[in-house]
Formats: C-alpha cells, structure tokens, sequence
C-alpha cells in the first residue's frame, strides 16, 4: 500500500483575497437573511441577538467554494453560520448535560478547512482547538489561515497522534456518514484520545434521513449512482419504505469524493457504538438533515 492510497492529496488552495465575514453581512442580508440562508437550524443561529458580537470575534478569511469539500457552494455566509451552528450546539449541549465544564482540548475529527474549529477559537469555546483530516490541501490551508488551530493530517488507518484521554470535547460532522469498514476500529481510537467523562458528538444517516430522500433531495442522484449493499434498485419509491438494514451503504460507481454513504438506524447505534461508548442523546437534524449523536467516555 502507497501513501496516496491513504491519504487525499490536493495542491495547496491558494485563493488570493479572500473575505471576511463581516464583509459578507450586508444590510441586505441582515433583512433578508432568509433569502441567503435556506438550513432553519441556521436562520436560527444568524438571527441569535449575540450574532453581532459572534461576527466582529472571526477576523478569519471566509474560504473559497474549492477549499471547503462541498458545504454550501454560492452561500458563504452559511457556510460561515453552519459552522457557528455546529459549534454552539454541541457547546451549550455540554454546558446543559455536563454541568458546563471547561473545554481545555477540543478535537474535530474531519474538520476540513475549519468550518468549525475557527469558531471554537474566535469564540473562545476551547483553550487547544485541533482538526484533523484525509484532504492534505483543506489542511494546509486551515494551517495557513487559522495559524491559532492545529491542523494535522490523518489517513485512512485508524490512529491520531495524540495521547491517552486527551481531549475534553471531539466532534465529527459528516464524516461517520462515509465509513465503512474501519467503522469501530476508529470508534475505539477515538475512545483512546477522550478523556473519562469527556464528551464526543458524531453525526449520522438514521432512518430520519432515509424517509427525508426524494428525486429532489440532492443526495438521490449520489445514491442513484451508487451500488448498495443490499443490492436494491434506486428508484425516490425506495425511501419511502423502511430501511432495508439497521447498517447499510452505497458506493459511488465513479470513484468521485464521498463514495461511500452510510446508514445507520438509531437503534443500530445505541446496540453497536453503545458497546464503545455511553450514548447519551441522538437529535434529530442536530447537523444539517443528519442526526447528531451525543456519547460519553464510558469511565466516568
């Protein structure tokens, strides 16, 4: 096995110029926001009366449609707020559930170009704030726009290059969704690297997401051209019945990013990741359409 076999290489994203933030939010925007941003869960965010400070705390460049693996193409602004969303859910989860606990190390796990970690810094939400990622080029760009992160590469094989119990917090958005095989392997690495009691937010493709599919839904055309596992054809009538397995995926055909799509219904997850982890709390549309799973250390 070669190293490109592990890992994604990309060349560096080099976008010159790139804005901030605060630039974006016009005042057109701030009275139609909801022309700009279309997730409810990310209306809710922009209209928070703190959306004001939480702008001016991010001095951060906004990246480029090339840098940001597919999350909301000609909507920079919610590409910005989807990360505040994603970070503000899973602080005020700890701080309801947990007694508000100091975060000291957070770990997001497939953090792209930062989409959330730069709001754990500018927001003061985590002292150590760590991403890693398969994707060399959304890493060098995070480790050359958001110096105050620390940016690492991982590979396909589950190990991180940390020690025991380290972190406080660890999320992992839409990345669950595109395991398969190695599924546990990196469930237990994972468990290795969060402290006793920590917590760690995963979200997933539950049933809820399977009956949400139709032809219009912009996954349908991934899965129409995709080979399932349980060998079915894909046809927008497929998601209106059950899942046909508790855990089950689909393969791209044509070997693009995101090949492979898992489901996983939520009984799957409290039976087989509740053997690695105390699974505490499932929302529903917690990330985006996903599930968002909240677990805990089991040591307590």
């Amino acid at each position: 096995m070669h190293l490109n076999d592990l890992v994604l290489f990309h060349p560096p994203y080099t976008a010159p110029n790139l804005p901030k933030i605060a630039e974006l939010v016009t005042e057109d925007l701030r009275k139609r926001y909801y022309d700009f941003i279309w997730e409810p869960s990310n209306r809710a965010t922009f209209a928070r009366e703190d959306i004001d400070r939480r702008i001016t705390l991010d001095p951060l460049p906004i990246p480029d449609e090339s840098a940001r693996d597919r999350y909301f193409a000609g909507r920079d602004v919610e590409y910005w707020v989807s990360g505040l969303t994603d970070a503000l859910m899973a602080t005020e989860w700890v701080k309801v559930h947990k007694g508000d606990p100091p975060i000291e190390r957070y770990l997001d796990f497939g953090c792209s170009s930062g989409r959330v970690v730069r709001h754990f810094l500018c927001q003061d939400f985590a002292r150590l704030c760590h991403g890693t990622d398969l994707n060399t080029g959304t890493i060098q760009w995070a480790q050359k726009n958001i110096p105050a992160g620390i940016f690492l590469n991982n590979t396909i094989v589950p190990h991180l290059p940390f020690p025991d119990a380290y972190f406080d917090l660890i999320t992992a958005y839409s990345v669950f969704t595109h395991i398969d095989l190695l599924e546990e392997a990196w469930l237990l690495e994972l468990r290795r690297v969060l402290r006793p009691g920590g917590t760690i937010a995963l979200s997933n493709h539950s049933e809820g997401v399977w009956s949400s599919i139709d032809a219009d839904h912009f996954m349908y055309e991934d899965l129409k051209n995709s080979q399932c596992t349980e060998n079915i054809e894909i046809t927008p009538e497929v998601f209106s019945s059950e899942m046909p397995h508790p855990r089950f995926g689909f393969v791209r055909k044509d070997g693009v990013a995101n090949e492979v799509n898992m489901f996983r219904s939520r009984n799957h997850i409290r039976e087989a990741w509740g053997r690695i982890f105390a699974v505490e709390d499932i929302i529903e549309r917690g990330h985006l359409f996903h599930d968002l799973i909240f677990m805990s250390h089991p040591e307590h």
